[in-house]
């Protein structure tokens, strides 16, 4: 993945670090990168009910897409071992 054409801001992504109380997680600020928003705003999938949704039964466009293909493919992080992303 191309940093400079990624939608992942993949310098917040290699800052954080992994916190394990009371369980295993991170919060990145600014995880998208800013200039993406209104594309992703809009490609975004238009769910009006709750539930669980896999992505072959919804719609969406074209930057929503390229974020889960970056969200699935390898990140480069500071703890290779720590993978925080299981996007089905």
């Amino acid at each position: 993945m191309s940093e400079q054409l990624s939608i992942i801001n993949l310098d917040a992504l290699r800052e954080e670090s992994l916190t394990a109380t009371p369980f295993s997680f991170v919060l990145i600020p600014n995880f998208l990168n800013q200039q993406y928003a209104e594309g992703l705003n809009r490609d975004f999938p238009k769910i009006s009910s709750r539930g669980s949704f896999p992505l072959s039964e919804v719609e969406y466009g074209g930057t929503f897409e390229r974020l889960v293909e970056e969200l699935n493919s390898p990140m480069p992080t500071r703890n290779q071992s720590f993978s925080p992303f299981c996007f089905i």
